[in-house]
């Protein structure tokens, strides 16, 4: 048995999708991917590690764990970028600051990734069909 073949791909750039967006260009990767639930598994545990739980969490220290996991597993690149008219290569800090800061950007890459999981899960179940 083909792990890959049977339960996905471990590496979000895989299925990952380019979307215009502003006159700029964003990596996302689908909704859900194994590297993404894997990431977040490893988030979480670590926080408990460290003596928290879930509900001794800030609404901000949520929105930066969460932004670190998409940093890393959904955002994974843009092009023509700018910060405060400067450009702005990506960086996984980078966009995990970005994703922090701008609740609307963070919205649309969240859509962005739903989307490009729906297009996935469509094509699979096409196929199935045939």
């Amino acid at each position: 048995m083909d792990f890959t073949k049977q339960y996905g791909s471990t590496d979000p750039k895989t299925n990952a999708q380019w979307v215009e967006h502003q006159n700029a260009k964003f990596f996302i990767a689908p909704a859900n991917n194994i590297a993404f639930k894997n990431k977040t598994l490893e988030m979480f545990k670590m926080n408990e590690l460290q003596g928290g739980g879930l509900d001794k969490l800030t609404a901000k220290q949520v929105v930066e764990i969460e932004s670190e996991i998409k940093a890393h597993t959904i955002l994974l690149d843009w092009e023509q970028v700018e910060d405060k008219g400067q450009p702005c290569a990506y960086s996984h800090d980078k966009a995990k600051e970005m994703l922090t800061n701008y609740e609307q950007f963070r919205n649309f890459v969240d859509a962005e990734s739903v989307k490009v999981a729906t297009a996935i899960k469509k094509v699979v179940d096409d196929k199935k069909k045939s």
